[in-house]
């Protein structure tokens, strides 16, 4: 069987879905057995819209179990209004020259603090909302090809 014939098997496309769906639940279980270890005590959200929908009540079941000592927390575009204007500053003369640093240090401080970051974005045509991938840009310089952070290293995340 080829791999069209298989996208349009209903069976097979029954099972994939159930796979996915049971490794979604696994990953989520084993996060939560991991949390319960109480190494989360401060974390950082980052939403992707201003909104509070659906990943903005999933984020908040998870941060109940998790019961953190202190979070941050960052609604976009609201207290990120700035896009990257690609002024390339941040690799020339340092994050502290970058046009909207009294944005981006809010949240780097409280990146940078946390234990665990987690990001919630509507997903739009299979991408992330522009709002987050304007805070991902202005973040770039933190990635470990330029000036990465060890601090950052050993961060959990969760998308």
């Amino acid at each position: 069987m080829n791999i069209m014939e298989q996208y349009h098997n209903p069976k097979l496309v029954k099972l994939y879905m159930k796979q996915y769906h049971d490794d979604a639940l696994t990953s989520i279980f084993n996060f939560i057995q991991y949390a319960k270890t109480g190494e989360f005590m401060i974390i950082t959200l980052i939403h992707g819209q201003n909104h509070k929908g659906c990943s903005y009540h999933i984020v908040t079941s998870l941060i109940e179990l998790l019961k953190p000592e202190k979070i941050y927390e960052f609604f976009l575009p609201q207290d990120f209004p700035n896009f990257c204007i690609g002024c390339y500053m941040c690799l020339e003369k340092g994050v502290s020259c970058r046009p909207h640093e009294k944005h981006i240090s809010l949240t780097a401080e409280a990146i940078t603090v946390s234990n665990l970051l987690v990001f919630t974005t509507p997903v739009y045509y299979m991408r992330c909302s522009a709002p987050m991938k304007n805070f991902l840009g202005h973040f770039f310089i933190n990635w470990v090809v330029h000036r990465p952070k060890e601090a950052n290293y050993h961060k959990k995340q969760l998308l």
